[in-house]
């Protein structure tokens, strides 16, 4: 394509959906899908846990994952580092320049992709985006994280006991708190929108309206109710869990943080660029920092304990496994070995000789 011809055309759009599994993504993905967006193919199919589909590229599925095993770290993770064990990944030229030639590849004028690994990500992104002249915004799902943690729940954690799943509810409303932080921090100052996921199910016309207002999308909400594909597809059975932190077994101090994080995201919702809430949400995020180093210093010697199960653990595994690996060399040098002949009984000995004589 010529200088231009580029000139004359719109700049391509992608809309990036993030925020954290299980708040929503999916339904939002879809929704903007049906709107006319383009998810890139070929994408993960529909599965018992998302039975009206994930909307998730596999490309991304598989760049997110494996640049995370590269840095040993999750998505979920909780710990206010994880951003900072990521930084020798997320600056690696290669990993733009992967992200970039898959992203060549898209055609359409106007792309969707979600991917609730993505906000680990989101330089990369941005980078990649930027060396194509794809015009990048932001659009993150926002839902109480109690309804998050009991939806995490409801698809993985049947198979926990009482007490895992107790410290798992901690644990995940810790680090719900954390993408939430990351999330809004990488995407300030940027073209972004936040979207409450009760809002899209309850009135998806209004909602995206002031999606499509925000972030200059264009999409069309004119339809009359009951005419849209979306009145059928978006309805309220897809909010499947509806807990309150009366459900759920969260510390003091971990449920006060998510709940100050839940309402100045809330404020987001109404004005992306509210300074008042940004504020909040980075005294938030200092508090979180601290709340995370204080309960590391207090498990310390649980974990120097745990350190040393683990490395005596390991340290049997290998004296099992030599021994192992010594018996079977034992077992495969005497099934090679020629086989010695076996003594005569002293009475047989003794006939056969006598035949011989005679």
């Amino acid at each position: 394509m010529s200088g231009a011809d580029a000139g004359q055309r719109d700049p391509q759009v992608l809309v990036l959906v993030t925020g954290s599994a299980r708040s929503g993504t999916s339904a939002l993905a879809g929704s903007l899908n049906h709107l006319g967006f383009h998810v890139p193919q070929p994408m993960v199919p529909a599965s018992e846990r998302n039975a009206k589909g994930h909307f998730e590229p596999w490309f991304c599925i598989d760049f997110h994952k494996k640049h995370l095993k590269r840095a040993g770290v999750r998505a979920g993770d909780a710990s206010p580092e994880t951003q900072q064990r990521l930084a020798d990944v997320l600056a690696d030229p290669d990993v733009r320049a992967e992200l970039r030639d898959w992203l060549a590849l898209q055609t359409e004028p106007r792309l969707v992709v979600k991917d609730p690994h993505a906000m680990r990500f989101l330089d990369v992104w941005r980078g990649a985006c930027d060396d194509l002249g794809i015009d990048l915004r932001y659009l993150t799902t926002v839902r109480h994280p109690a309804e998050v943690v009991g939806s995490r729940d409801l698809v993985w954690g049947q198979e926990r006991d009482d007490v895992e799943r107790a410290a798992k509810e901690i644990t995940n409303v810790a680090a719900w708190v954390e993408i939430a932080l990351v999330t809004e921090r990488d995407t300030r100052g940027r073209t972004r929108s936040f979207i409450r996921y009760d809002d899209l199910v309850g009135d998806w016309r209004t909602a995206l309206g002031r999606v499509s207002d925000q972030l200059d999308l264009g999409i069309d909400t004119s339809s009359e109710p009951g005419t849209h594909e979306l009145d059928t597809w978006l309805d309220p059975g897809m909010q499947r869990s509806t807990l309150t932190w009366n459900d759920l077994r969260v510390t003091p101090e971990v449920q006060a943080l998510a709940e100050a994080t839940w309402e100045q995201l809330d404020q987001l919702c109404g004005d992306p660029r509210d300074g008042a809430a940004c504020e909040r949400l980075d005294e938030v995020t200092r508090s979180y920092a601290r709340l995370f180093a204080e309960a590391r210093a207090l498990v310390q010697d649980e974990l120097r304990y745990e350190t040393h199960e683990a490395q005596a653990l390991v340290t049997d595994l290998q004296n099992k496994n030599r021994r192992l690996r010594r018996l079977l060399r034992e077992q495969r040098e005497a099934t090679e070995a020629p086989a010695e002949a076996a003594p005569l009984p002293r009475r047989l000995k003794s006939a056969l000789g006598r035949r011989l004589r005679g």
